[in-house]
C-alpha cells in the first residue's frame, strides 16, 4: 500500500503538466489560426528525428512556436493601425499587440472613421497614450460608450463654418465626456454664426461668443430680434469684438426704452387704475400703452391736458394726479377742450384754483352759464380764459361774502334769525330786508352800514336817518355798553 502512493502523486502531476502544456497549444492553435497560409509556412517544426519528445523539449518547442506566432500578428495588428491613420503606433509595446482585444479596437477604429472622419482624426493622435494609459479594454469600451455610441449626435459640429471650433469643441468633449456642454456651446457657436454671415470663430473666441450670446439673450427679452430693423441699425461691425460692443449699446438704448415707456405707463395706470405687466418686451410695453391711453381718454375728459402733463415732464410736481385728473376733468366738462399752447405749474394752479371757484359757484347754486360763457368768448386759450373766469368768480365771491355781512347786520337790526347759503336765496332775502329797514330808516340807511361796515371812510347820512337808525338799534348799543 505504501508503494502506491507516491505512484498515484507522479501521476498527478504528469496529468497536471500535460494539462498545463495542452493549454498553450491550444493557445497557440488559435492564434495560428489568424495566420495567413504563407506565414503558416514558415513556423518551426518538432523534429522527431534529432529530439528527444521529452517536457523540456516540448516546452521549448512552444516558446519558439509562440513566438513565431506572435510577430506577424503583432506585424499585421500595427499596420491596420497604421493604415487607418492611427499615429505612433511603434510607442505602444510588443506585448498589447499580443492582446486579441486588439482586434476589437481596430473595428472600433475603422467604425468611427467611417462615421465620423474628424473626431477619428483627432482620436487618431491619442489613441496611443490612452491605451499605454487605460489599457487594451478600457478604451474598447470608452470607445464603444462614449465615442461611436455619439458619433452621429457629435457630427452637428459639421453645420459649423470654422474648422478650428469644430476640432476644439470635439477635444473638448474627449476631455470632460458631456454631450450636454458640447451641445451648449455648439448653439451658441451656430447662433453668432447664423445671425453674422462674415464672422469666421476661433477656440480663442469661445468667451466673447458666450458674451455675445448672453446680449443676445437679453436683446430677445426685449423683444427685439435679429431680423428686425432696429437690430440692423445698431449691429455694424465685422469683428466679434465690434459686435458685441454694438450689442452692449443696443441693450443700453432699450433699457432706456423700457424704462421710458414703464414711467409713462406707470403714469396713466395710476389714472385708470391698472397694474403694469411684468415684461421688459417693447412691444407687449407699447401695446399695452396704447391700450391704457386708450382707455384713460375714454374715462378723463382732460386727457389732451394729461397727457401734455406728462410730455412737458411737470407730473412729479403735482402731489396728487388723480385727484387733479378730477379737477381737470370739471374744467374741461364745463369750459370745453381749451386750447394750451404750453402747460406749467401756472396753468396748474389756474386749473386747481378754477375747480375751486367753479365748485364755489356750484356749492351757493348760482347761476353761473353765462359767465362760461363771457369766458369762453374771451379767448381759445385756456389760460386767457382760466385767469377771466377766476377774476369774475373773484368778484362773485367778494359780493357773496358781502352779502352774507348784510344779512347778519340786518337780522340783528330786525331782531330776526334766518338761515340761507345759497346766492339767490341770500340775495333775495337781503334786498327783502333792505327794503324793509329802508321804509322804517330811510334811504340814507345803507350809508351808515357801509360805514359802520368800513366800507366807506366818512358817513353820508342826513340827521333824520342817522336818528331813526340810533332809536332802532338803542337796545343793541345798551347791551353792548352794559346800560341796564
Amino acid at each position: 500500500m505504501s508503494a502506491e502512493y507516491p505512484l498515484i502523486s507522479i501521476l498527478d502531476i504528469k496529468i497536471s503538466e500535460i494539462k498545463e502544456l495542452t493549454n498553450k497549444l491550444r493557445k497557440i492553435k488559435k492564434k495560428i489560426a489568424q495566420l495567413e497560409d504563407k506565414e503558416k509556412a514558415y513556423l518551426p517544426t518538432f523534429d522527431f528525428k534529432k529530439q528527444r519528445f521529452t517536457r523540456a523539449n516540448l516546452e521549448d518547442y512552444l516558446r519558439k512556436l509562440d513566438e513565431a506566432v506572435k510577430k506577424p500578428i503583432r506585424f499585421r495588428r500595427k499596420e491596420k493601425l497604421r493604415e487607418l491613420g492611427v499615429r505612433n503606433v511603434d510607442k505602444l509595446s510588443n506585448e498589447i499587440f499580443d492582446e486579441d482585444e486588439m482586434e476589437r479596437t481596430i473595428e472600433l477604429l475603422d467604425e468611427l472613421k467611417n462615421a465620423y472622419d474628424r473626431l477619428f482624426n483627432i482620436i487618431s493622435r491619442r489613441i496611443v497614450g490612452w491605451i499605454t494609459e487605460k489599457g487594451v479594454d478600457g478604451v474598447n469600451s470608452w470607445l464603444q460608450e462614449k465615442i461611436i455610441s455619439y458619433a452621429s449626435e457629435l457630427k452637428i459640429l459639421e453645420d459649423l463654418r470654422s474648422d478650428d471650433i469644430k476640432d476644439y469643441l470635439l477635444e473638448l468633449y474627449l476631455e470632460q465626456g458631456e454631450l450636454s456642454n458640447l451641445k451648449e456651446l455648439y448653439g451658441e457657436v451656430k447662433r453668432v454664426e447664423s445671425i453674422f454671415a462674415n464672422i469666421t470663430i476661433e477656440r480663442n473666441d469661445i468667451k466673447i461668443v458666450k458674451e455675445i450670446n448672453e446680449l443676445l439673450s437679453d436683446i430677445e427679452d426685449f423683444g427685439v430680434g435679429s431680423d428686425e430693423d432696429i437690430f440692423r441699425e445698431h449691429i455694424r461691425s465685422e469683428t466679434l469684438n465690434g459686435i458685441r460692443d454694438d450689442l452692449k449699446k443696443l441693450k443700453a438704448y432699450l433699457e432706456e426704452r423700457r424704462d421710458e415707456f414703464e414711467r409713462e405707463i406707470d403714469y396713466w395706470c395710476n389714472l385708470v387704475g391698472r397694474y403694469k405687466p411684468e415684461t421688459n418686451n417693447i412691444k407687449q410695453l407699447k401695446q399695452f400703452l396704447d391700450e391704457i391711453k386708450k382707455e384713460c381718454k375714454e374715462k378723463h375728459l382732460s386727457y389732451y391736458i394729461l397727457e401734455k402733463i406728462y410730455r412737458k415732464g411737470i407730473y412729479s410736481n403735482i402731489d396728487d394726479i388723480n385727484d387733479f385728473s378730477k379737477k381737470a376733468d370739471l374744467i374741461v366738462e364745463k369750459l370745453g377742450n381749451l386750447q394750451i399752447r404750453d402747460i406749467d405749474m401756472d396753468t396748474i394752479k389756474l386749473i386747481e384754483d378754477a375747480y375751486y371757484y367753479l365748485k364755489f359757484l356750484e356749492d351757493i347754486e348760482y347761476p353761473y352759464e353765462e359767465l362760461i360763457k363771457d369766458s369762453i368768448n374771451t379767448s381759445r386759450e385756456m389760460k386767457t380764459i382760466l385767469k377771466y373766469f377766476i377774476e369774475k368768480t373773484k368778484e362773485i365771491e367778494a359780493e357773496y361774502n358781502l352779502l352774507k355781512r348784510r344779512l347778519k347786520v340786518y337780522q340783528k337790526i330786525l331782531g330776526e334769525k334766518t338761515d340761507a347759503s345759497k346766492y339767490l336765496e341770500l340775495k333775495n332775502i337781503v334786498d327783502e330786508y333792505r327794503k324793509r329797514i329802508t321804509e322804517v330808516l330811510g334811504k340814507d340807511f345803507e350809508n351808515i352800514i357801509r360805514f359802520l361796515l368800513d366800507e366807506e371812510k366818512e358817513l353820508r347820512a342826513d340827521l333824520n336817518s342817522l336818528s331813526k337808525f340810533l332809536i332802532k338799534i338803542k337796545p343793541l348799543l345798551k347791551e353792548v355798553l352794559g346800560i341796564a
